[in-house]
């Protein structure tokens, strides 16, 4: 039913705008006054807008929180060093896990992982499961999605001889923590093009630089699937980074969806085909979503 007065025919549409001639000029006029409106003035800012896949990541070693925890973890792959990586019981902590658990144990390393309990452990680094962590044997823990604003339970890990690297992207709300190194989007400047990526993609520039040390860079594109449902789920904003990781990892889920993934599409009866954003936002990811939020992720 359609309500009185609204249809096709209303539809109003906004003055249209001068525009410089020198503003893509090889698309339509209404790409172009689209384009305009959406605030991309600039014709390289309006190009990568336009196409998702010219926008290409700041060549590995650009951040030096990365590289610092890639010489850590570089370390604990080469001497078999056990590595925990700390989670979370959201989509974007869940997908965050998988990439980095993954992605290390492609590279041979030990890796174990724990996500905590929401109703019982709650979001964050907690002291006793550090304990059960340090007497398993961990030498080395990354969290992700997590730990930024963790600085005391990080200084009693650093009293057991654990080091810390945090992955995350929350806002500090505290001191920073004296991990061996803090990866996170929301330290980086306003104009970086990675700022406001949620967990997951932080989580994959990690192992990103990992594998590009091995000239294994083509690999690690394979965990792109998980970014992709990740920065969906987290409804990351739409920046330049976060809609190249879009482009590039939406045809991964399409293509060769992952046996939980497919099970959870069969459930919902989405072909992965048809695995686009808006079926993304309210389908597949509140599934996972309410498994950390109704019993254990």
């Amino acid at each position: 039913m359609v309500a009185a007065g609204i249809g096709p025919q209303n539809w109003r549409e906004p003055e249209t705008v001068a525009l410089p001639d020198d503003f893509l000029p090889a698309y339509p006029t209404l790409v172009r006054q689209l384009v305009w409106r959406r605030g991309h003035r600039q014709p390289a800012e309006a190009l990568q807008f336009l196409n998702p896949l010219e926008f290409r990541l700041p060549p590995p070693g650009t951040y030096t929180s990365l590289a610092v925890a890639a010489d850590r973890v570089d370390v604990a792959i080469n001497t078999q060093e056990q590595i925990w990586v700390w989670g979370d019981f959201d989509a974007d902590g869940q997908t965050s896990t998988a990439v980095l658990v993954g992605a290390l144990r492609k590279l041979g390393t030990r890796v174990s992982y724990f996500i905590p309990n929401r109703l019982t452990e709650s979001h964050g680094l907690k002291a006793p499961q550090l304990d059960s962590i340090v007497e398993a044997g961990c030498r080395v823990l990354i969290t992700c999605d997590c730990g930024t604003n963790d600085a005391a339970v990080v200084d009693y890990a650093n009293s057991k001889g654990l080091d810390v690297i945090i992955t995350d992207h929350h806002q500090q709300t505290g001191p920073i923590p004296r991990a061996v190194a803090v990866c996170n989007s929301s330290h980086f400047s306003p104009a970086d093009p990675l700022n406001g990526a949620p967990g997951v993609a932080m989580a994959y520039l990690l192992v990103r630089e990992l594998f590009e040390r091995r000239s294994r860079g083509q690999d690690v594109q394979q965990e792109l699937d998980l970014v992709a449902l990740g920065i969906i789920a987290d409804l990351a904003p739409g920046s330049p980074a976060n809609r190249a990781f879009l482009a590039r990892g939406l045809p991964r889920l399409w293509r060769e969806p992952r046996p939980g993934v497919r099970a959870l599409l069969k459930l919902i009866g989405v072909p992965s085909e048809t695995l686009e954003t808006l079926k993304i936002s309210f389908k597949l990811a509140p599934l996972l979503n309410a498994a950390g939020r109704l019993a254990d992720a």
